[in-house]
């Protein structure tokens, strides 16, 4: 199966009228290659991190629909459908149902007086 392709489309306006505090999240919308997807950023030690939100084990939503993505010790990020966990810095799997090697995929975000801009996808 071929890697998606992505285009990037910078923000004009903010995807996120705010952002997350310390340990949480907040959920938006982007536009990559046309379509819309859903997000989630996340603060941890102080730096803002987004993800598409889509688990690698599944491609199910993280959160299943409910804004929760901190693991109860709030040091890895967990898919709720099977328990995969992921790096909160880099999106790296670090246990679970998720396959050896995968990450979520990382999106670029600015932070703007208190708002969340999106400006494209990580590349490696």
């Amino acid at each position: 199966m071929a890697a998606p392709r992505f285009r990037m489309v910078p923000a004009m306006h903010p995807v996120c009228a705010r952002s997350p505090e310390e340990g949480k999240s907040v959920r938006f919308t982007v536009t990559i290659d046309g379509r819309e997807v859903e997000a989630f950023a996340v603060r941890f030690q102080g730096a803002i991190r987004a993800y598409v939100n889509r688990c690698t084990h599944r491609e199910l939503p993280l959160d299943l629909g409910d804004g929760t993505f901190f693991s109860e010790s709030g040091r890895t990020l967990r898919c709720k459908a099977h328990g995969a966990r992921f790096d909160p810095t880099n999106g790296a799997c670090v246990g679970g149902l998720c396959p050896e090697g995968s990450a979520l995929t990382s999106l670029r975000v600015e932070e703007r007086e208190g708002a969340l801009y999106f400006l494209g996808v990580e590349r490696a």
